[in-house]
């Protein structure tokens, strides 16, 4: 605590007031920093007496804010509001004074010297002056560096006015430039060289028809071709055709490079239209690639719609097409850090390769962190950019590790697509390729067959039987896309997957009645990091839900607890009963588990300590000691009832 003394308030009439007070209040709760800590409730003033000169009545103690916590990015982060009294109780000052007190435990403070420092939302916030008077300048000149500004020194500005910088004469043709090759330094006038200038600019309405090759090259700045209307752009063969001799349109090469195990080499795929022989011929689109030997696809990587006009002749069992919409499963690219959850969305920076980014929907397994294991697991794609991957895990720790993303639903299509082959049914059918067979059904081609709503499928219902020998898993999968969230990509799996065999429910079960009452049998989980201010820590979410039987509350270390004033026990309740789930232990390492079940047990003798949950509230963790770290996973086991509608 710091000692205040002096004080001297004034009236009106710029007297003294003596036999007065001063009540100063937190603006919010706070905790002490120091051991063995405490807590300072904002709703409790404190009140010193003034005596007959105008002087503090010792003692008069408080802490100061350096002392307790809350504190923020800019600082201190609480303030005392300061009102003063007369004698008789009548109010010196209408509006609450912000008084801050940056000093350190034991210090004196005199709050005759408090002076203003700054303003936030229109209140003047007071430090005292021994912070705010840190001293004074009498004289401020400008002197420049001697090779781009003048060195003489200009004429000092004592109380106000202006300092003028002065350019040094140059000679012709130089400009004021960094250097012109190698690290960063400090610009000089100097002349131009070729590497500060772009490529050559080409008029081209000046260009006349090409006899050869037409290259736009340059590999310090990208070409971008504006229009301020909807102009069409044409790559034209302007010669005439035959009869016997068409004119093939000029080829577009997309041109990248690829590592071949010891060297680079080029990557192209070529696009033209090639159209026929003779009269009224057909016409190709053709798409052509050459380079690596380890495959090319054509991916349609946003939401689009492909219409095929497809003529089938003879017999219908050939295979029409493969198309890859969005990323194919199996996909596998590198992962080399996550960072801290925001909610319930982690961001991981990644390396896709050759591969197309995921999208909105698809599922991810993530694997190979090691620190953090929360990092690792079977994630919904919130969003994805060229560098970055957001899944829908709330359990995201910041750790650099090099781990790996697999993808694993291909079932996410953005827009669907028909086959009509002679028949009169159209097929709204969505997945890689089909083996027509007849009117009414299409065969699986690959082991995976998925079938979904036809059209944007970030709102719809799918299922699919998986037959995976990579994974081992097998069986039956049920669930929904709903608004393009990521929410719900899977519902229900029946078989055997992720080595067990069983009929697994992904989302809370609700039955509903014919009067809209309801029974759900759920769970809630949440990562919670302790607190390092105190003993006691709370859930964010409001892990206990209302109308509620709770009938297990299980947890998982995942950061080991440790540090600050060296806790040894802790257990999991609420903010009613501490124990109410589990009784205090001793595991506070990293992946020492507890299944909390007092609730349900003998000890139970108060409606406090039993299983019933009237209204929400969140699980507290309570230890010993206040820890330096630690972090726990919370899974609540729940039942829910809500009464009739109607």
């Amino acid at each position: 605590m710091i000692t205040l003394i002096n004080g001297f308030p004034q009236g009106p009439n710029g007297l003294i007031v003596p036999l007065g007070s001063i009540k100063m209040q937190l603006n919010a709760d706070a905790t002490i920093i120091a051991g063995p800590g405490g807590f300072v409730a904002a709703d409790i003033p404190v009140v010193f007496q003034f005596d007959k000169n105008g002087a503090l009545i010792q003692p008069a103690k408080i802490w100061s804010n350096e002392e307790l916590d809350p504190q923020n990015a800019l600082g201190l982060g609480t303030y005392y509001l300061v009102t003063f009294y007369d004698q008789n109780g009548a109010i010196l000052n209408n509006t609450p004074l912000w008084w801050i007190f940056p000093e350190t435990i034991g210090a004196t403070v005199d709050i005759s010297q408090m002076v203003a420092i700054s303003t936030v939302g229109g209140n003047v916030i007071y430090y005292p002056r021994s912070i705010g008077n840190a001293g004074t300048v009498t004289s401020v000149g400008f002197v420049g560096d001697g090779t781009v500004l003048s060195s003489t020194p200009s004429t000092p500005v004592t109380t106000s006015g202006n300092i003028t910088a002065t350019l040094l004469t140059q000679s012709a043709n130089l400009v004021l430039a960094g250097p012109t090759t190698g690290s960063a330094a400090n610009p000089t006038f100097r002349a131009l060289v070729s590497a500060d200038l772009p490529a050559l600019s080409i008029v081209w309405s000046s260009l006349q028809p090409a006899a050869g090759n037409l290259t736009l090259a340059n590999t310090t700045y990208n070409t971008t071709f504006n229009q301020t209307t909807a102009a069409a752009w044409s790559w034209a063969n302007i010669t005439a055709a035959t009869n016997s001799t068409p004119q093939l349109s000029p080829t577009l090469n997309l041109n990248g490079t690829y590592w071949t195990g010891s060297a680079s080499a080029a990557d192209i795929w070529s696009i033209q239209n090639i159209p026929g022989a003779g009269t009224n011929p057909a016409t190709v689109l053709t798409f052509s690639h050459s380079g690596t030997p380890g495959g090319a696809t054509v991916s349609f990587l946003s939401q689009v719609a492909v219409s095929l006009g497809l003529t089938v002749s003879g017999t219908v069992n050939g295979q029409v097409g493969v198309f890859h919409f969005n990323q194919q499963s199996g996909d596998t690219f590198n992962i080399s850090s996550a960072g801290n959850a925001s909610g319930n969305l982690t961001i991981y920076q990644v390396n896709y390769g050759s591969n197309p980014q995921p999208s909105v929907g698809q599922n991810v397994t993530v694997a190979g962190f090691i620190a953090h294991t929360s990092n690792n697991g079977y994630f919904a794609v919130a969003s994805s950019t060229s560098s970055t991957l957001t899944l829908y895990n709330s359990g995201g720790i910041a750790e650099t590790q090099a781990a790996t993303g697999t993808v694993d639903n291909p079932y996410t299509i953005q827009s669907g697509f028909d086959i009509v082959l002679g028949y009169t049914n159209t097929y709204g059918l969505q997945g890689h390729s089909y083996v027509p067979s007849g009117g009414g059904e299409a065969l699986p081609f690959v082991p995976v067959w998925t079938i979904s709503a036809k059209g944007d499928a970030q709102d719809s219902g799918y299922f699919r039987i998986i037959n995976d020998g990579s994974t081992g898993n097998h069986g039956l999968e049920i669930g929904g896309i709903i608004d393009g969230t990521g929410a719900a990509p899977v519902t229900v799996q029946i078989g055997h997957f992720g080595g067990i065999s069983a009929v697994a429910f992904n989302t809370p079960i609700t039955q509903t009645q014919a009067h809209g009452e309801t029974y759900v049998y759920g769970s809630s989980t949440e990562l919670i990091t302790l607190s390092t201010g105190g003993t006691t820590t709370d859930s964010v979410g409001n892990l206990l839900p209302a109308g509620a039987i709770i009938d297990a509350v299980v947890a998982r270390v995942t950061t080991t607890i440790s540090g600050g004033s060296t806790p040894t026990t802790w257990e999991m309740g609420d903010a009613t009963t501490a124990a109410r789930f589990s009784s205090t232990g001793t595991a506070l390492t990293a992946g020492s588990t507890v299944v909390g079940l007092n609730q349900m047990q003998g000890v139970v003798s108060t409606t406090a300590t039993g299983p019933t949950q009237a209204v929400a509230a969140k699980v507290r963790i309570t230890l010993d000691q206040t820890p330096g770290q630690g972090a726990v996973r919370v899974t609540v086991f729940y039942r829910q009832f809500t009464a009739p509608t109607s």
